[in-house]
């Protein structure tokens, strides 16, 4: 089949140009002709809360033959970006969705892309509407995802709220693969303490994402259970200090450890493997490629029971849900984790799912809308 794919790649870091790259190389490897078309440039800088937009990885995740095109600010390049899907003949153009920001590039491309070929729009909805959202964003994912003829969404959540914007659209639900970052395994130590629990709180650290809730719950997981946490990722917007206050206030410092970065591909192993139980406070959650993550290193994952995440956890089985802002039920939930055998139990169990964990369902549903 041939397939334009439009999304981020390397040079550009996070999790979705992560997984568009790694979507390209699966297509690929199922024999499919994929045109992959990346961007010249992502945000102005004002627009980026982050230190750095570039990954810094010295093994970064890549795709070979990339067309690096779209110009999110320069219209010229939209019409260029249509007319490269045109001449190649796709049969769909694949795009990933996940911020408003990209409303005008995505719906002009789908646009043109619709009145210049017979190519079929399909959109992965990475996050269907924003965490931090508002009326004009919402606005504007409307319009763009008209321009759609499919989506894949990564949560129940999501399936039920694209209805409401296109009741008679063609939605399939799919979770996330895992990423594959088992063999870029580095040496730095996380943990010092070999004996104590670990608690690992990865990814970005956003308000929608309850990393107060978890520091709330330390001083009773500290007291039952001995446990350490271990924060890992940048912190965005300039709120880290808040959580700082926070920490002192609790008094649980000296069980708290934080990496304020983005964390390399080559240390995410690392970071996975020392620890005990993954822990996804989070307030809201559409799609998230940190529970694929966590079970493919046979890791447990306490989670917030909103969003993609009870559809992935399975509660009891492969870890445990609890109500989002809750810092007494997720202290509990973790403790309980913690105890006896059974994160042995729920490891074996992860390691018996592990098909939920590969591409070939995702790849399938999208080769059934050729």
């Amino acid at each position: 089949m041939r397939i334009s794919l439009l999304g981020p790649t390397y040079p550009f870091r996070g999790g979705i140009a992560h997984y568009t790259t790694a979507l390209c190389n699966a297509l690929r490897e199922r024999g499919h002709e994929v045109d992959f078309i990346s961007f010249k440039r992502q945000y102005p800088r004002l627009l980026f809360p982050g230190k750095e937009d570039r990954d810094l990885s010295e093994s970064p995740l890549t795709a070979q033959n990339v067309a690096y095109l779209l110009d999110p600010l320069n219209p010229v390049t939209w019409l260029k970006t249509a007319g490269r899907v045109k001449h190649h003949r796709a049969e769909l153009l694949v795009m990933p969705w996940w911020v408003a920001y990209w409303a005008a590039p995505f719906a002009a491309v789908g646009t043109l892309v619709r009145k210049m070929t017979k190519t079929k729009v399909v959109f992965q909805c990475h996050n269907l509407i924003e965490h931090e959202s508002s009326t004009p964003r919402e606005f504007l994912t409307r319009r763009a995802l008209k321009r759609g003829h499919f989506f894949i969404v990564h949560s129940s959540d999501d399936l039920r709220n694209l209805k409401k914007i296109m009741p008679f659209a063609d939605i399939r639900q799919c979770s996330l693969p895992a990423l594959d970052f088992a063999g870029k395994a580095g040496s730095e130590s996380v943990r010092e303490d070999g004996h104590a629990p670990s608690i690992l709180f990865f990814g970005f650290v956003r308000p929608y994402k309850g990393l107060n809730v978890l520091l709330e719950a330390m001083p009773h997981i500290i007291r039952h259970a001995g446990a350490s946490l271990v924060v890992a990722g940048e912190f965005w917007s300039g709120s880290k200090q808040e959580y700082l206050d926070r920490i002192e206030r609790l008094g649980i410092a000296g069980h708290v450890r934080i990496h304020d970065r983005y964390i390399k591909n080559e240390e995410v192993a690392d970071f996975f493997r020392k620890a005990d139980v993954v822990v996804l406070p989070y307030r809201s959650a559409t799609g998230t490629g940190i529970t694929p993550i966590a079970f493919s290193f046979g890791k447990p994952v306490v989670a917030s029971a909103v969003g993609c995440l009870p559809d992935v956890v399975r509660d009891g089985e492969t870890g445990l849900l609890v109500p989002p802002g809750d810092p007494a039920s997720l202290a509990r939930a973790v403790v309980r984790c913690l105890e006896g055998e059974r994160l042995k139990t729920f490891a074996a169990n992860i390691a018996g799912r592990t098909d939920d964990l590969s591409w070939d369902r995702y790849i399938g549903i999208i080769e059934s809308f050729a």
